[in-house]
């Protein structure tokens, strides 16, 4: 829920696939599902270096066996930092520095 209200996933997914169309010139992207950007996350954290469990909790994850039962730490500093690299990570490709992006031919 937020705010209160329910979230409606089918409809937040319908809405956000008529808009990449729209951007995409109306050519739809392949299939995909909300768990791919999830996936995509997870994975992504792997290549960032941030550790498997820290990763795990990060896509909600509870800790399994003994671990669940001995290690009480919450890790929420580590998971605010992993969440912090992956949206610097995310803003790189988006909004890339100047002088990093080379056109491979002029601009139209």
């Amino acid at each position: 829920m937020v705010g209160g209200a329910p979230i409606h996933y089918g409809r937040a997914k319908r809405q956000l696939d008529a808009r990449i169309t729209e951007l995409n010139g109306g050519k739809p992207i392949p299939r995909w599902t909300l768990h791919d950007c999830r996936r995509t996350f997870r994975t992504g954290l792997s290549r960032l270096g941030v550790a498997p469990h820290i990763a795990e909790l990060c896509i909600a994850h509870r800790q399994q066996g003994l671990a669940k039962v001995y290690d009480q730490h919450r890790y929420d500093a580590e998971k605010a930092h992993a969440f912090a690299a992956w949206a610097a990570h995310v803003l790189r490709i988006v909004e890339p520095p100047e002088g990093i992006v080379v056109p491979l031919r002029p601009a139209r």
